[in-house]
């Protein structure tokens, strides 16, 4: 699955998540909410890029890959962070592998299912040089809410 991340402190990633819960539950949300508005831009440049092109040829899959784009926030311990994601969710199941192969420059296929005849197909990279000028924008808004959100609980603690 395609994902690019923002990296900070594992444990006191999860540690500000948990306290903010702790302590404020609609400051938790709201932390969250910024977190992932931090990525909303890249992931609408990534849906834009897959979305773009003959609209005649296409037949719904890069809308369904696009559908699939989405931040993950996750605080468990084997991978806590930030990430956006890229799944085959609106896909059909035997369709899920284009998440990964409409990411490549170009792939090959079945014609028609066929397997004795295949075709090359250009892909769409969605990832990657996507979202390379982006990523410094969501690090800072990032960092900007966690630290907002850090600030907040140790002014209440300190009133």
């Amino acid at each position: 699955m395609p994902e690019i991340e923002c990296r900070v402190d594992p444990a006191q990633f999860r540690q500000l998540l948990a306290d903010l819960k702790a302590f404020d539950k609609s400051l938790a949300t709201a932390t969250r909410k910024r977190l992932r508005g931090a990525a909303e831009p890249a992931i609408k440049d990534m849906r834009r890029r897959l979305t773009s092109g003959n609209y005649k040829r296409n037949t719904g899959m890069t809308k369904a890959l696009a559908r699939g784009i989405r931040t993950k926030i996750s605080t468990s311990v084997r991978s806590p962070g930030v990430s956006i994601v890229a799944t085959g969710r609106y896909l059909p199941a035997e369709k899920q592998a284009m998440v990964k192969a409409f990411n490549k420059a170009s792939f090959r296929h079945p014609t028609f299912g066929n397997r004795e005849a295949w075709v090359a197909q250009a892909g769409r990279p969605y990832f990657g040089a996507v979202l390379d000028w982006r990523k410094r924008q969501m690090q800072t808004a990032m960092g900007d809410a966690l630290r907002d959100a850090a600030a907040t609980i140790r002014a209440g603690e300190a009133a």
